[in-house]
């Protein structure tokens, strides 16, 4: 004998669908690898910039120390003035051209903890054709030097 058919509509088994391949990828994983990329180019980029600063800075500071070991104090002094002035003009070349009061002026604006005295100001003016310098005040020079030295390297490109 037949078996009696159920009212309703007929139902046949469920079939699950297939899984979505994994690639390729759907734009939005896409859209967020561009994103990566860019970011890690963009920190590669700043880290590289970096250190190349940091080097740079560390080779004046090199040159203002080998500056600062000659025997002679004025010569001494007078060296380490002229590896402050290759420092600015390197960093900032609108205020190598800088002469006089103007030159103190722009120093004293980038050292504002301890101001430059008038006896540096006149040693780093005139030092350079005295015979000898006291040893004290070529020692306050050279810190002086390297104060700013390091001020305009810190952080600030080479133009």
């Amino acid at each position: 004998m037949n078996a009696p058919q159920p009212e309703g509509p007929v139902l046949r088994d469920i079939h699950v669908p297939l899984e979505p391949p994994i690639w390729p990828p759907a734009p939005g994983w896409w859209a967020l690898a561009i994103v990566v990329l860019a970011l890690l180019a963009w920190g590669f980029w700043h880290l590289r910039a970096w250190r190349s600063r940091q080097r740079r800075a560390e080779l004046w500071m090199q040159a203002h120390d080998q500056a600062a070991r000659m025997t002679s104090t004025s010569s001494r002094v007078l060296a380490t003035v002229i590896v402050l002035r290759r420092v600015v003009a390197e960093y900032q070349p609108q205020s190598a051209a800088l002469a006089g009061d103007a030159w103190f002026d722009f120093l004293q604006s980038l050292q504002t903890n301890s101001p430059l005295d008038d006896t540096l100001r006149t040693l780093w003016r005139e030092g350079q054709w005295q015979a000898e310098i006291d040893a004290a005040m070529a020692e306050r020079s050279i810190e002086a030097t390297r104060v700013l030295v390091r001020q305009v390297t810190k952080g600030r490109a080479p133009r």
